[in-house]
């Protein structure tokens, strides 16, 4: 199919050597496994970054460093309370925009005693 040969790249184009290339056409091709959307796992995110960024002369590449530090316990919850925040944030705007609506509105949907 199109996707396939999309990725596919001779050995003269590919700057990796050919196991490795041959590596990336069947993780884009599916390999034998079915594509889906599920969400991965933490255990199956360090596995693909480990697998596609460790090698020999690095062991410990930043990008598995900076993996660790997002999927992190203390991390996480300061993503948590920085989106409650919003949440509680965005109401508030409500609740203002209801409760003291902006003078235009007023004016123009205002019916006048005197009139």
């Amino acid at each position: 199919s199109f996707s396939r040969a999309l990725f596919i790249m001779t050995s003269e184009e590919s700057p990796l050597p050919a196991s490795a290339t041959i590596d990336r056409r069947n993780e884009y091709s599916g390999g034998g496994k079915r594509f889906s959307f599920a969400v991965p796992t933490t255990k199956e995110e360090n596995s693909m970054v480990k697998k596609r960024h460790v090698t020999d002369d690095n062991k410990h590449p930043w990008q598995c460093r900076l993996l660790e530090i997002l999927n992190s316990p203390t991390v996480q919850y300061i993503l948590i309370v920085l989106l409650l925040l919003d949440v509680c944030i965005i109401f508030s705007e409500l609740a203002l925009d209801a409760f003291y609506p902006n003078c235009n509105l007023i004016e123009r949907d205002a019916i006048s005693c005197c009139a």
